[in-house]
């Protein structure tokens, strides 16, 4: 069953164009959704399966959503794609620096989607 992934980008959108073509290239079952706006990122939350924030600073709109997922959706997988990770405390599953390495997006991907699952750390690595 393809889950679906929703990407909130601090950079207006400048990532989110790389993001995607590095979701095609990891070949996994995943659709991705881009939300413009803080408020359209957390009214899709309840129809996704990971959150995908792009944290450039700490004032951007996908810290706040990143923290309302972690309150309100904690079942769902949520990444923070973030070149300064001390802004990440336990609002994520998984913190991943940029540039989106397809290799690295599939196995934080991984661990973030399947987090619902319960799929232990020794599965994700095998996969």
């Amino acid at each position: 069953m393809t889950k679906k992934v929703l990407l909130i980008d601090d950079d207006d959108g400048r990532s989110s164009a790389e993001f995607l073509q590095a979701l095609e290239a990891t070949r996994l079952d995943l659709d991705g959704v881009v939300a413009s706006t803080g408020a359209e990122a957390i009214a899709l939350l309840g129809s996704v399966d990971c959150l995908v924030a792009a944290v450039s600073t700490p004032s951007g709109k996908a810290l706040p959503v990143l923290r309302h997922a972690a309150a309100h959706h904690p079942r769902m997988g949520r990444l923070a794609v973030t070149r300064f990770p001390g802004l990440i405390r336990h609002e994520t599953n998984h913190v991943l620096r940029p540039p989106y390495a397809a290799e690295r997006l599939r196995r934080s991907l991984l661990g973030a989607t399947l987090i619902g699952d319960r799929v232990t750390k020794e599965r994700i690595d095998s996969l």
